[in-house]
């Protein structure tokens, strides 16, 4: 990734990144609009106009993905501290499997929903400090939130055991632990 494009030492290219990235939210709500509208029809010219801003769409964000990912890395790095001891607790037993959904569950889904807003409020991103060291620091947290939804205490109904959990965390842990030294 190359972060100079749009680190705070360049706000040209930012704000260049930022009107694409708004583009990119125009095209998603113009499709979804004429989708709602007119996707059913049969006519063929709507259907292939609604092909061809799907492909402008997948072609913007391609071109932006990094700026995306940075974004939402950002916000996931905000909480790193309270993923990674969330985690140490529950590979040493100090908490169990329950405890530790509850813990870092919550602050997945919340972080999400932060990194969406963050990707639409472009004032606060102008004064973001964007740093390539934590690049995918939160697609491997997010990437938790699987497992721990297949984790529930009700037997019947479980796909992930406490084990196999301990394992998966013990996993992300070791891959995290390099944003950390």
């Amino acid at each position: 990734m190359n972060i100079s494009r749009f680190s705070n030492s360049n706000p040209a290219n930012r704000k260049k990144l930022m009107e694409e990235l708004e583009f990119l939210h125009f095209l998603d709500k113009l499709y979804s609009d004429l989708v709602t509208k007119n996707g059913k029809s049969k006519n063929s010219r709507i259907s292939d106009f609604l092909e061809v801003i799907k492909d402008a769409y997948a072609w913007q964000e391609y071109k932006i993905e990094d700026y995306i990912q940075a974004l939402f890395d950002h916000v996931f790095w905000q909480s790193r501290e309270h993923y990674r001891t969330s985690m140490e607790k529950f590979v040493v037993g100090e908490v169990n499997g329950s405890e530790f959904v509850g813990l870092i569950l919550y602050n997945i889904l919340n972080d999400r929903g932060r990194a969406q807003d963050l990707e639409q409020d472009f004032k606060k991103q102008l004064i973001l400090n964007l740093d390539s060291e934590h690049y995918q620091f939160g697609t491997i947290i997010s990437d938790l939130a699987l497992v721990l939804e297949g984790y529930d205490d009700n037997e019947e109904i479980r796909y992930v055991t406490e084990e196999e959990l301990r394992d998966v965390v013990k996993t992300v842990l070791s891959l995290i632990q390099k944003y950390f030294n």
